[in-house]
């Protein structure tokens, strides 16, 4: 998790809970848009804030391990966020 460009705040190893960090791309493009005119010419870029996730490591049976994207309230993430941080994760791994 560290690898990639993701955060890790906090960790539960016992539940295999991961709290991470993570700028989706099109999150950022969208916050910076929604910045007024007048305040993207005279005031210098503020950094648009990560979003928290939680990456939950579940072990099913002896071989298989199973990884899922909550968000921060613990409900599914099914956003492409979620994606791109599942996608994250596999490259890391090969």
């Amino acid at each position: 998790l560290d690898r990639g460009s993701l955060t890790v705040e906090d960790r539960d190893r016992a539940t295999g809970i991961y709290f991470v960090r993570y700028l989706d791309p099109d999150y950022e493009a969208k916050a910076k848009s929604d910045q007024g005119f007048f305040s993207r010419i005279f005031s210098s870029d503020k950094p648009v804030p990560a979003l928290q996730y939680r990456v939950v490591v579940t072990g099913e049976g002896t071989s298989r391990t199973v990884v899922t994207v909550l968000g921060a309230s613990g409900a599914p993430e099914r956003s492409p966020a979620g994606d791109r941080i599942l996608a994250l994760l596999s490259d890391q791994l090969r």
